[in-house]
């Protein structure tokens, strides 16, 4: 008997990983690296 080595994860779930992933990365670049929203104290915080 062979076995069936199919992909358990849904579709749906990985392309939900993978937007939250961007979303996450692009909100880290706006309000983290680059300091355009938050200054100073509020972006030591």
């Amino acid at each position: 008997m062979k076995p069936d080595y199919q992909n358990w994860v849904p579709k749906s779930m990985v392309y939900g990983l993978a937007g939250g992933t961007i979303v996450a990365f692009a909100a880290f670049l706006l309000l983290g690296a680059t300091g355009a929203v938050l200054q100073g104290t509020a972006r030591l915080v």
